[in-house]
């Protein structure tokens, strides 16, 4: 999923993101069926223009970012490399 938030600030994106993270992280989903599942997510912050430029490049950084998290560890909050930065 995509969240948009307008206007923010590097500091408060990844304080929202982690708040995302942190909370699946904690939840039992699926005990009303009888069942304790438990998952994690990977979540990657870009912001407009520091990361890009248009609305295709700021998705492709945050996308890029979210995978970098999932290869490092796993269940983590990555930052978008600043464009012009070699990946």
């Amino acid at each position: 999923f995509v969240a948009v938030l307008s206007p923010s600030d590097l500091k408060t994106a990844e304080s929202v993101a982690e708040r995302i993270r942190k909370s699946i992280e904690e939840r039992v989903f699926m005990q009303e069926e009888g069942l304790s599942i438990r998952f994690t997510v990977s979540v990657g912050v870009a912001l407009f223009p520091t990361h890009a430029s248009t609305k295709k490049e700021i998705i492709e950084a945050a996308d890029h970012a979210m995978y970098a998290a999932k290869k490092s560890s796993r269940n983590r909050v990555f930052v978008a490399m600043e464009k012009g930065q070699l990946r």
